[in-house]
Order: structure tokens, then C-alpha cells, then sequence
């Protein structure tokens, strides 16, 4: 299991094996993601593999946020949420007036 993934799993509770939920659409996450990606400062292990730099995706997610870092500052938002009340995004009522979430929805379908 890579580091980053293991701090994850120990700060959330999860083992390996468990149902982990993506943090937006609450569907099963496929990939533990750098919230600052490492290319653009978030390595080394010690200092970015911090479950506040952390957030688990489904990979339609993740892919979006690669291809667009323009929103790393809206995922970094949800990933906080997510850390405070531990639903995914979608089931919160932020996500019924949330503009940037209704636009990303509509670009990943």
C-alpha cells in the first residue's frame, strides 16, 4: 500500500479491503488523491502525505480535478467538509446550491 494511502486509511478508520467512499459522490473511490498534487509541491511523504492534503475520489473525479486545476481550491473545500462531518459531498445540502458542483456534474457525465 503506498504511504499516502496508509495515512489515509489509519486517520479515516478504514482497512485495507473496506468500502471507501468518494468524498463527492459517496459511489466507491478508486484513488487517494494529493489535494496539492506533488508535481506542483505536495511531496515530500512527510510533509503533503497529511490526511488534510489527502481526499479519496472515484476516478471521474480525480480525473477531472488532474485535468483542471483551476478547482483545486473547490475540492480542497469539500475535503474539509467531508473531514468535519464525514458525508460525502453530494448528500450535504451545500451541494444543492453549490453552482460549481452542479457544473462539474454536468462536464464528468
Amino acid at each position: 500500500m503506498k504511504h499516502h494511502t496508509e495515512v489515509y486509511y489509519n486517520h479515516f478508520g478504514f482497512d485495507p479491503g473496506d468500502f471507501v467512499p468518494c468524498e463527492i459522490s459517496g459511489n466507491l473511490a478508486q484513488d487517494i488523491s494529493h489535494n496539492i498534487p506533488r508535481g506542483m509541491g505536495g511531496s515530500p511523504k512527510n510533509t503533503k502525505d497529511t490526511p488534510e492534503n489527502l481526499m479519496a475520489l472515484g476516478r471521474k473525479w480525480h480525473d477531472f480535478l488532474e485535468m483542471n486545476p483551476t478547482y483545486y481550491w473547490w475540492f480542497q473545500l469539500v475535503h474539509f467538509q467531508y473531514m468535519i462531518t464525514r458525508k460525502p459531498y453530494h448528500e450535504t445540502i451545500c451541494s444543492i446550491y453549490d453552482p460549481v458542483f452542479k457544473e462539474i456534474t454536468d462536464r464528468i457525465k
